[in-house]
């Protein structure tokens, strides 16, 4: 879309609808365009979903546990948490393409590219967005993107870009306890006023330390069940897409631009866009810190995680 959009600005912009003509660029030109090229939308999946026996029970006892917490100690909405582990794609594309209809195999350009990072993303149920920990492959600062990030964001690296025991001690240090104590100020409750941090079981913050660092500051952690989380992960139905989808809107407006300075010079089947990780780390960190400073307008698309995952219909019963 934003490849075409840069095409026809290129050969004569007056011809789009934004410009006062009447072509008008949608999904469903897009799709209608490339049915009658031979081409049909197919879904890029590389994993089946995995569903879980007694999910209702599951989360049950879930809303039990969060409830019965909130509800004994008087927590305020603003110190139940919700943080969460997801992987950017330095070059962002979909999971669906156009292909041939009748091919059984489907491959994505850049679907199995492997240039990622990982981001730890915390809301809480009141609306509030901390800084995220954006996580590089590399040993050392070099890794970094250089661009000015926001204050107080946690930007840093692991050899493979995941989360680890180390990390997401880091991330406690720099991100969790500033901002929990910050609310209890600001509430006026004692520091060792309780906390609820709902978090999944992955084993890089399950560990004995991480849950230590955690319960001496007072902040009650509480685990989802497992294969649950796109069911009762607040920022998993309502955060990270919104998120991905910025990303990629970004990545498609800047490849559109790329190839539009490029037909200056030559043809258009000649066009050759870098999507090298040089050129599109720093452009990808700018469009990281764009999606996350535009949820942070939102409150609500926080609170309504809350809401689909039912903790707020729990720990109001």
């Amino acid at each position: 879309m934003g490849a075409a959009e840069r095409i026809i600005s290129y050969r004569d912009v007056s011809k789009l609808s934004s410009h006062g003509g009447h072509i008008d660029l949608t999904k469903s030109w897009a799709q209608s365009l490339l049915r009658r090229m031979g081409f049909v939308k197919r879904k890029c999946s590389t994993s089946g979903k995995i569903s879980i026996a007694r999910f209702d029970e599951c989360k049950e006892i879930f809303l039990a546990d969060v409830a019965a917490e909130v509800v004994i100690n008087d927590i305020p909405e603003s110190l139940i948490l919700n943080w969460d582990q997801t992987g950017l794609s330095i070059v962002p594309t979909g999971d669906w393409t156009m292909e041939k209809e009748g091919v059984k195999i489907v491959p994505i350009a850049h679907n199995d590219d492997k240039r990622q990072l990982t981001a730890v993303l915390a809301v809480t149920a009141a609306g509030d967005y901390l800084a995220p920990q954006l996580l590089y492959q590399g040993k050392t600062p070099k890794c970094h993107p250089q661009v000015p990030f926001p204050d107080g964001w946690d930007v840093w690296h692991s050899d493979n870009h995941w989360s680890n025991e180390i990390s997401m001690m880091h991330y406690i240090d720099k991100i969790i306890l500033p901002f929990v104590n910050e609310q209890r100020r600001k509430l006026k409750v004692p520091s060792t006023f309780p906390t609820v941090a709902i978090f999944d079981n992955f084993r890089g913050q399950t560990t004995d330390a991480i849950l230590s660092r955690l319960r001496s500051h007072d902040i009650v952690p509480i685990q989802l069940p497992a294969n649950c989380t796109d069911r009762l992960q607040p920022l998993d139905v309502s955060v990270n897409k919104p998120v991905k989808d910025h990303l990629k809107t970004k990545f498609q407006h800047w490849y559109g631009e790329e190839v539009k300075k490029q037909l200056d010079t030559v043809a258009l089947d000649q066009v050759k866009v870098d999507v090298g990780l040089q050129v599109v780390k720093n452009p990808n960190a700018n469009w990281i810190i764009s999606a996350w400073q535009a949820l942070e307008r939102r409150p609500e698309v926080a609170v309504n995680g809350f809401i689909k995952a039912g903790i707020l219909d729990a720990i109001k019963l």
